[in-house]
This record gives structure tokens, C-alpha cells and sequence, in this order.
């Protein structure tokens, strides 16, 4: 039985991809092979989730747009200016905690806004949403060796 989805579960799909080019775009703009690897990983992951949510709201009989947000293409823009100004693993992850709050504020938004959802949809956003906490811890516990003046590489992590 399909189900029309609210239209911020749809919008998520947009948000997701925009999480993926966001951490392949840190990807391949750093130059420590622990930030490559690590951004990497997350974008796969996040590629892999975006998929199953896409393919699920199309179950349902909406359409899910996967190709990321016009907002999302100028912020990339903006982190190459802002990656020429200023090169350090700092910016790195202020930006990453950024993006990851963003995005789980709208996993929250899409669970309010959205109402009682299919049990498949629910569960991909449950486990979008412990993903994006994950990260959050990571790069929290990154920022505080920042602050202390530590290394902040995530292979201490």
C-alpha cells in the first residue's frame, strides 16, 4: 500500500546528497590521508542510506530527487574560499559539524512535520539519524583535541 510522504521526508533524500558531495568534496580537497579516508567512508555510508531512502519513498509513490541542493552546490563554493583562506584541520571540522547539524535537524523537522510514517521509512530515519549522531561524537571529541591543542587527525579517533 503506498503512503504520500510528507514533503519534508522527500526533501531529506536532497539533504542526504547534499551530506555525500559535502564529505567527497572535503575528500578530495584535504591533504591528510586520515581526513580523506575518513570523509570517504562517511560519504559512502551516506550514499548508501540516501539510496535506501530514495528507493523507499519511491515505494511509497513520491519522487525523491537525489542530486543534492542548488544551497549545497554554493556552500561547496564557499568552502573552496574559505579553504584558501584559511588551510587548517580546524575549518575542516567546524564545517563537518556544521553540515551534520544541519542535517540532523531535518532528520527531527522531517520526523515532526511528517506524522506517523510507514515502518521502513521510520526505520531508515532512525538509522540516519544514530549515523549522523556517530558523527557528531566524532567530530565533538576532534574539536575538543583542537581546543587542547592536541592533534586532531580522525585516526585518533
Amino acid at each position: 500500500m503506498s503512503q504520500r510522504l510528507h514533503a519534508s521526508v522527500i526533501a531529506l533524500v536532497e539533504t542526504v546528497a547534499d551530506s555525500v558531495a559535502g564529505y567527497e568534496h572535503i575528500a578530495s580537497h584535504t591533504h591528510g590521508f586520515g581526513w580523506y579516508s575518513y570523509c570517504e567512508m562517511h560519504a559512502l555510508e551516506r550514499q548508501r542510506l540516501v539510496a535506501t531512502l530514495r528507493r523507499a519513498i519511491e515505494a511509497h509513490g513520491s519522487y525523491a530527487d537525489a542530486q543534492g541542493t542548488l544551497l549545497g552546490s554554493a556552500h561547496r563554493l564557499f568552502l573552496d574560499l574559505k579553504s584558501a583562506l584559511l588551510d587548517s584541520e580546524q575549518s575542516v571540522v567546524d564545517e563537518l559539524l556544521r553540515g551534520e547539524r544541519f542535517l540532523a535537524d531535518q532528520i527531527r523537522k522531517a520526523h515532526r512535520d511528517a506524522g506517523p510514517l510507514p515502518s521502513d521509512i521510520e526505520e531508515i530515519l532512525v538509522t540516519l539519524h544514530r549515523n549522523v549522531q556517530s558523527s557528531l561524537g566524532e567530530l565533538t571529541a576532534l574539536h575538543k583535541r583542537i581546543e587542547r591543542g592536541q592533534q586532531p587527525s580522525p585516526s585518533h579517533l
